[in-house]
């Protein structure tokens, strides 16, 4: 008698990335979040400029998301390394990131065009080489807990999706033990054993031995039940 095959447990047994179609959309909303809260900042402050601030502000997003997917794609080279690794290395990664962002954001808003937005009093400021670092420096601060906010909810993601492979690994298990098992009790009734019983069987019910007959079948049937509990 040929029996089922056993699930293939070999295959695929690395634990799958989460989706690249999730990251996305958690970057892409944490960006989106940033520029709504940014811009109706803008315009509760009563800036000038709004059209030209939401382009910049646009090109600066872009470059934000940009930076985002770098990060993802390094953070993603420790998603099989234990969760303290994981948090140390998205907040070492986390800071240039940051800094990167915040010095194309100051170029776009202080450096690019500067004539167009801002007065000769702050484009004397953003020319001062102090100002310029405390500036930098204040931003890169704000834009790190920006970036480590997105890695803690990369995180939780990998390890929400370890625990979902985890969870079907265990259920893979458990069902190719149960196959295993009943192979075991296929393997245990021999096809000759029962061949022959049950011809024994038939003659003693030819030779109208009731008797017998009633003790084989009780006895067969205790075999079975001790096969299945056993």
């Amino acid at each position: 008698m040929k029996s089922a095959p056993l699930p293939l447990m070999t295959r695929n047994m690395e634990r799958p990335a989460l989706s690249t179609g999730a990251v996305l959309a958690s970057i892409l909303g944490f960006w989106l979040f940033y520029v709504i809260i940014v811009s109706l900042r803008a315009a509760v402050l009563g800036f000038e400029h709004q059209g030209e601030l939401a382009f910049r502000r646009i090109i600066v997003t872009v470059m934000g998301i940009a930076l985002t997917i770098l990060l993802w794609r390094i953070l993603s080279l420790f998603d099989e390394k234990r969760l303290g690794v994981r948090i140390t290395a998205a907040s070492i990664l986390a800071l240039p990131s940051a800094f990167l962002l915040v010095l194309i954001n100051y170029y776009i808003f202080n450096i690019y065009d500067a004539e167009s937005l801002l007065t000769e009093k702050e484009i004397s400021r953003a020319s001062s080489d102090l100002a310029a670092m405390q500036e930098i420096a204040e931003m890169t601060i704000s834009r790190y807990f920006f970036f480590i906010a997105w890695s803690a909810l990369y995180i939780a993601l990998t390890f929400a999706n370890d625990v979902r492979e985890s969870e079907r690994r265990a259920a893979m298990f458990a069902q190719a033990a149960q196959v295993a098992e009943l192979r075991a009790l296929r393997y245990q009734v021999n096809p000759h054993f029962l061949f022959n019983t049950l011809n024994s069987l038939s003659s003693l019910v030819l030779k109208d031995s009731k008797a017998e007959a009633e003790t084989m079948i009780l006895n067969l049937s205790n075999f079975f039940r001790s096969s299945l509990t056993g």
